[in-house]
């Protein structure tokens, strides 16, 4: 997924900068703990949030999949459909493979629209997000009775897994999990550095 993701800046860094981005600034950084666990715990206790979710998921995944393919296939009608039957496809089969293309694009478009502007601001981000993801997974059993993150994660509605994951099957009916923020907040260090490299090497021409 880092790899895709560098590759996307690599193919069009130019286009990539003139797109509009969202910087995370000091105090962003700060409350982006606060946000997600009001987030988490929405979707926690509002089961019917789930249908919100997916909806939202899918039209993340009809805008970003043309994104990812752009530099390679120029034409948006044809990358928007493909991105309109593949999300089709995850709604009626729920199938893994299906269900990962999707959240890989939407974690490399991320990549390519998220800045971060500074270490300090990063270092900020993931030790607040560290805490958020040991605080939900492991202590939040003792006051809800189960692991909120790990309950919201693994929710699903018939053949439906919650989205937001990337699905890697273990052996027979059994799969593991990886969060879409496990790999979006260490890939924005990689994203951040190549950007600035390349910007570099373009001053120096």
């Amino acid at each position: 997924t880092l790899g895709l993701g560098c590759w996307r800046l690599s193919e069009s860094i130019e286009e990539v900068e003139e797109v509009e981005n969202v910087t995370i600034e000091r105090d962003t950084a700060i409350l982006a703990p606060l946000g997600a666990s009001a987030a988490l715990l929405c979707a926690y206790f509002v089961g019917e949030l789930f249908w919100a979710i997916i909806l939202g998921y899918c039209v993340f995944g009809v805008m970003c999949i043309p994104f990812v393919l752009k530099p390679k296939f120029r034409n948006t009608f044809m990358t928007t459909t493909l991105a309109c039957v593949i999300v089709g496809l995850w709604l009626i089969t729920g199938m893994w493979i299906v269900h990962d293309i999707i959240t890989v694009s939407i974690i490399v478009t991320s990549f390519c629209v998220i800045r971060v502007p500074s270490a300090k601001v990063y270092s900020l981000l993931l030790a607040g997000l560290v805490l958020y993801d040991v605080f939900w997974v492991f202590y939040s059993k003792q006051i809800f009775g189960e692991g909120v993150m790990v309950s919201v994660a693994t929710a699903h509605r018939g053949h439906l897994n919650a989205p937001g994951t990337l699905i890697f099957p273990i052996g027979l009916g059994n799969h593991a999990l990886l969060g879409a923020g496990d790999v979006i907040i260490p890939g924005l260090v990689v994203s951040t550095l190549y950007r600035y490299e390349a910007c570099h090497a373009r001053r120096n021409k």
